[in-house]
């Protein structure tokens, strides 16, 4: 019959995330930061799409290249709104966001709509509402300190995957991060 095939939504959502993979490449290698490119590629920095994507193009415009992905005078496509809803959970892409920030490869000055997407995030997950699973209610920044264990805890995590990525972010050129940021 006439159903729909689910695994044709599979094959397109592959293919437009290899489509995303390839325009940061494009944009790095040949565009010389074009600002129509810039704007497809923050598309795919919305925190709804899959987090393999995000990662993948911030990380292919690591670290000379992050400053060139601009929003437009308007605003970046389709509004704020999709950029900082829902809050970044991908740990991963949230270790990208502060590396960028810690290296000082995205700054205010530089790029101010990716320096406040990457401090939106972070303030975000470090001062989540805790969860019935952490004991108790209330906001992690509410004087309970429960996000501040949970930050520690996922820092260590997120500490163990810094130090092996710290030779591949000097090999492309981002420098170690200081040791007061651990």
């Amino acid at each position: 019959g006439g159903g729909l095939d689910l695994s044709k939504e599979c094959v397109v959502e592959l293919q437009l995330g290899k489509l995303f993979v390839a325009l940061a490449s494009q944009f790095t290698q040949d565009s010389f930061g074009d600002a129509s490119l810039s704007q497809m590629l923050l598309v795919c920095l919305q925190p709804r799409l899959p987090p393999d994507w995000r990662s993948e193009v911030w990380e292919t415009a690591s670290p000379y290249y992050l400053n060139l992905l601009k929003s437009g005078p308007e605003g970046p496509p389709g509004g704020l709104g999709p950029y900082i809803w829902p809050p970044e959970q991908n740990v991963p892409m949230l270790h990208n966001y502060r590396k960028a920030l810690a290296c000082g490869n995205v700054t205010r000055d530089r790029n101010p709509f990716l320096f406040y997407l990457a401090i939106h995030h972070l303030s975000h997950f470090i001062f989540r509402p805790r969860t019935s699973e952490g004991g108790g209610g209330g906001g992690g920044g509410s004087g309970d300190g429960g996000g501040w264990r949970r930050l520690k805890v996922e820092e260590e995590q997120m500490t163990l995957s810094l130090e092996e990525g710290d030779a591949e972010l000097e090999e492309r050129g981002g420098g170690v991060l200081p040791e007061g940021i651990r």
